[in-house]
């Protein structure tokens, strides 16, 4: 990720998240698929990807004596889950009067459906990914930190767009916390920290004094 590093490219607050019952993976993943996606809902504002948490990934391990046993290679494990959990575009059922879509859930939520993804048919029996392989809900490596009171937790950069003020920009985003927090479990607290329009508030206020 490439950003253009001057004075609009720095942040005028930090919108950052809190739970007592999650890990910083799962917060991490909250704030990257729940909240940062509204930001086009919320004029002037934009955001890079969040810090303090680590990115979701799932490890798939693989038994090489397992995998040989059963004349499969790597690659035969990496079609088979690439084919079993993919986006797939929703359709449309007419009934009557009501046109109603048809979503298709085709990708995978976790290791216990990945475990039962099929890799090859043989003799009547069907190898799946648990046969051959360990599946783990996992992480990338730590490249961050974001201490909250002590605590690690992830916080959102909040960069106001070139054209924007950044009063406005704020009061946008202070205006639409509710509808952001309605997206998360209710454990997930939300705030706005380092807020930098406060400065320029008492900027326009000793102006307006010293003019006056």
């Amino acid at each position: 990720m490439v950003v253009r590093f001057d004075g609009s490219s720095l942040p005028v607050g930090n919108l950052v998240f809190e739970s007592d019952q999650r890990s910083v993976n799962e917060i991490q993943t909250l704030a990257l698929t729940k909240i940062r996606p509204m930001f086009v809902q919320i004029p002037g504002i934009t955001s890079p990807a969040p810090f303090g948490g680590n990115v979701r990934s799932i490890v798939i391990n693989i038994d090489p004596d397992a995998m040989q046993a059963n004349g499969l290679s790597p690659e035969d494990i990496t079609v088979a889950i690439t084919k079993n959990s993919l986006p797939s575009p929703a359709g449309n059922i007419r009934i009557g009067d009501e046109n109603l879509m048809a979503p298709i859930n085709s990708i995978a939520k976790g290791p216990a459906e990945i475990l039962k993804t099929p890799v090859k048919t043989s003799d009547n029996r069907t190898i799946y990914v648990g046969d051959v392989a360990r599946v783990e809900d996992g992480a990338d490596q730590t490249v961050g930190y974001a201490l909250i009171n002590g605590k690690r937790s992830v916080y959102l950069p909040i960069i106001k767009k070139a054209d924007a003020s950044t009063l406005d920009a704020v009061e946008n985003l202070k205006a639409a916390i509710p509808m952001l927090k309605d997206q998360l479990p209710e454990d997930v607290k939300v705030s706005y920290e380092f807020d930098q329009s406060n400065y320029i508030e008492r900027s326009l206020s000793n102006l307006i004094h010293k003019v006056f």
